[in-house]
């Protein structure tokens, strides 16, 4: 069953989600990729003041960035998984745990699940014992000259301060000129419109009728004729 949030967690995820990109507050930021050659999503190391469990890992990175969805980071393919290793993880490499991922079996055991609903279907650096219970998944480093891989570890024994966010492409948000344009124009072509009717009328009627009037008129023969 998910662990619930201790006090002190919860009260140190407040605090970073408050005062986010400034470093007094305990965030610093050690690496981040855009895999433009794939799903365009970019991919941010993270590391705490504090060690946190993976449920607040997850809290943190749903609320990274409002302008874009994130979470913490999954991975479908070899492809996806080498680079984001290679171009982030690695180069900020150290002893066993190097950051919470977006993956756990904690409601069904041995079903992992990615936080996105995601298929795990790729599973190449993964090894998964479930030594003590251990239902969260973590980028880790076994040997000290093997390649990153991912283990289970239990989030009460192992926490980490590292993690690894995911974002998708910011959603293109159209200029305020573009906006009113597209909501103002049907607008002004109604006025003008409306314009020309009136206009129409008071070229082909009599003096002695007001403008007013007339303008009544038009408008009723408009409704009529429709």
């Amino acid at each position: 069953m998910p662990r619930p949030l201790f006090l002190k967690e919860t009260i140190l995820l407040f605090v970073l989600l408050v005062f986010q990109g400034d470093s007094k507050a305990g965030i610093i930021e050690l690496g981040r990729y855009t895999w433009t050659s794939g799903n365009n999503h970019t991919f941010v190391l993270v590391q705490l003041d504090s060690y946190v469990s993976w449920h607040s890992a997850r809290l943190f990175a749903d609320q990274f960035d409002s302008t874009r969805s994130s979470y913490l980071a999954t991975f479908t393919s070899d492809a996806e998984w080498t680079v984001i290793r290679d171009s982030v993880l690695q180069p900020n490499r150290r002893e066993f745990d190097q950051a919470w991922l977006g993956a756990t079996d904690e409601l069904n055991e041995g079903q992992w699940k990615w936080v996105t609903g995601e298929a795990f279907s790729y599973t190449g650096p993964a090894t998964l014992d479930n030594l003590d219970n251990e239902d969260y998944l973590v980028a880790w480093r076994f040997g000290a000259n093997d390649p990153l891989q991912w283990n289970d570890i239990n989030d009460i024994r192992n926490n980490s301060d590292r993690l690894l966010i995911e974002m998708e492409p910011a959603t293109a948000v159209p200029e305020p000129s573009s906006l009113i344009i597209a909501l103002g124009l049907p607008v002004i072509l109604a006025i003008r419109s409306k314009k020309r009717m009136r206009i129409t009328c008071l070229t082909h009627s009599p003096n002695n009728v007001s403008p007013d009037v007339l303008s009544l008129s038009c408008l009723s023969k408009k409704s009529n004729s429709n």
